[in-house]
């Protein structure tokens, strides 16, 4: 009897620890799937505010760009239509001028024509470099290939173009793809030092690829400062998706590297 009664003692007492352990762990075990579930529903959080911050930060670069295509396209147009015009109107006065004077002034007049000549042709050929309309009239390849010639006749730098197999592209995507173009020819004429260069468009129905190399005194990757050519190419790149690759080292010029793959 007594053996009994002390096994009795000894079931109520297990029991009594048993309950609190066995309560303790399921609290423990429902303490642990919320932190689980918190910390699972935080990174879904803020992977979404990831996401949408980045879709704003694209979108404003999306903004900027069509403000800066308007105000380029505001400016071809002033260029073209006003100071073209009095250009022309210098032109037509000093055809006019009297040839009866001293050969010497008149040697001036003949100067002065060649110069206005000159300027006419250049707002024209800037305008047009401007205007992004350019690209809907002739396609993206022949603006492409006035802006190469254009660059060309200032006999700073050599451009060597190549484009084949080309693809049409939204107008959006194709005036982006040009202004990078720009931006790359334009930095090497102020930044390079550079006497020739290639340029190479290769376009297929899976993606356009631009390749442009240089053979100036390259720059330090780590030093490149908002307002350089590359932080533009950088974000006009973020607007349309595409994948840029550039390298450059001091002395031995400049390469970069544009992939946009077609959806």
């Amino acid at each position: 009897m007594l053996e009994n009664h002390q096994n009795m003692l000894l079931e109520i007492t297990s029991q009594e620890y048993l309950i609190p352990v066995v309560a303790g762990t399921i609290l423990f075990g429902l303490l642990i799937i919320f932190v689980i579930y918190f910390i699972l529903v935080f990174r879904k959080t803020q992977t979404t505010l990831d996401f949408e911050r980045e879709r704003i930060k694209t979108e404003l670069l999306r903004v900027e760009n069509e403000v800066k295509e308007q105000t380029l396209t505001n400016v071809s147009r002033e260029l073209h239509d006003n100071f073209g015009q009095i250009a022309s109107l210098i032109k037509i006065n000093l055809n006019m001028i009297s040839k009866d004077m001293a050969s010497e002034d008149l040697e001036k007049v003949e100067e002065s024509l060649s110069l206005v000549k000159q300027l006419i042709g250049d707002i024209k050929s800037l305008s047009s470099s401007l205007n992004g309309d350019q690209i809907r009239q002739l396609g993206w390849l022949e603006v492409v290939k006035n802006e190469v010639e254009r660059v060309n006749k200032t006999g700073v730098l050599s451009i060597k173009f190549v484009g084949e197999n080309w693809w049409t592209l939204s107008h959006e995507k194709e005036v982006i793809l040009f202004r990078m173009v720009q931006e790359m020819m334009n930095n090497t004429l102020k930044h390079a030092q550079a006497t020739t260069a290639e340029l190479r468009i290769e376009a297929s129905s899976e993606q356009t690829k631009i390749e442009f190399s240089d053979n100036g005194i390259g720059f330090n990757l780590t030093e490149v400062k908002r307002g350089n050519g590359l932080i533009n190419i950088q974000e006009r790149c973020k607007i349309i998706e595409a994948n840029l690759d550039f390298s450059s080292n001091e002395a031995m010029g400049t390469k970069i590297c544009i992939i946009l793959t077609h959806q």
